[in-house]
């Protein structure tokens, strides 16, 4: 009984290792899609500046992306 029992948690780690390793192995994908969202949004901040847009809407879009990507950057 003992074995049957080992035999089973043994299946169920394997499998939740192997999923924690597929996890693990997109993190480059996403970090790299993160920075070049990042490079983009940076890129529009810096346009709106020299812009200098005085449509209120706008400023406070700019903004928002600015927070956004001051967050992402943190995380």
């Amino acid at each position: 009984m003992a074995k049957i029992a080992v035999a089973f948690l043994l299946e169920k780690l394997t499998s939740f290792l192997q999923n924690k390793v597929e996890l693990l192995q997109e993190i480059p994908k996403d970090l790299e899609y993160i920075k070049d969202e990042l490079q983009s949004l940076k890129e529009i901040s810096r346009v709106s500046d020299l812009v200098r847009m005085s449509n209120k809407e706008h400023k406070v879009w700019v903004q928002q992306v600015r927070e956004v990507a001051y967050d992402t950057d943190d995380i």
